[in-house]
């Protein structure tokens, strides 16, 4: 089980029976900033890719996706990722898949194997699964690293700081509705709590926090 979960601000995500999930098993929640997916970004990008391969697959007619969903799926988990060299079912279950074809097809893996020798390979994969972990995780890192220098590098670095006035963008709350004419910032809001990566915690003049964390990307300076 996970230590941690990271999800979107969705009620179902935030209403009790997932919470109370949450409780018995001993899992953290937490939420990513309102209207800001990219906090939880591995998920994010991982999402993007499985809709990307399901609209190729649709074409133009973009129905029965989920009859196409297993085979996303089944593609993505089976090929290899280019930041570790290893797919997602072999560090998984410490072995590769064998695809279905090889089923009603024999292949020179399938038409070669001994089962003694196999059932041996097996678990010595087993023992070495967390060790190839550690190693896909570390090339992940160092993959995120050099993204992150990439981007830093022309990113000009803004920031905000506990007692610093901000607005926030109208769009993230939904706090009015009035089509186009409507004002696109309200506020100003006091930051009482930076957290990292672009998120702050915000309390109103009145001196009410407002729940979740709040994007920099969905906030700009207020003078006062």
């Amino acid at each position: 089980l996970p230590g941690e979960i990271v999800s979107d601000n969705n009620k179902y995500f935030s209403d009790n029976s997932f919470k109370d999930w949450c409780d018995k098993l001993n899992i953290t929640q937490r939420f990513a900033s309102v209207k800001h997916s990219q906090f939880n970004g591995l998920v994010e990008r991982a999402n993007r890719s499985l809709e990307e391969r399901i609209k190729a697959r649709l074409g133009e007619g973009n129905k029965n996706w989920v009859e196409e969903l297993p085979h996303v799926l089944w593609a993505h988990r089976t090929m290899i990722k280019s930041r570790h060299g290893d797919t997602p079912f072999s560090l998984t279950y410490g072995s590769e898949a064998v695809i279905p074809i090889e089923i009603g097809m024999p292949t020179y893996r399938t038409a070669t194997v001994d089962v003694v020798s196999n059932d041996e390979e097996l678990r010595l994969n087993i023992d070495l699964l967390e060790e190839r972990r550690k190693r896909a995780a570390i090339c992940e890192a160092k993959a995120k690293s050099k993204i992150m220098k990439y981007y830093n590098a022309r990113v000009r670095d803004f920031t905000f700081k506990p007692c610093d006035f901000v607005y926030r963008s109208i769009d993230t709350s939904h706090a009015v509705v009035g089509g186009k004419l409507r004002p696109k910032w309200e506020g100003p809001y006091e930051v009482t709590e930076a957290l990292g990566d672009g998120a702050y915690k915000l309390r109103s003049m009145d001196g009410t926090i407002l729940p979740r964390t709040w994007n920099i990307a969905n906030l700009k300076r207020c003078y006062l």
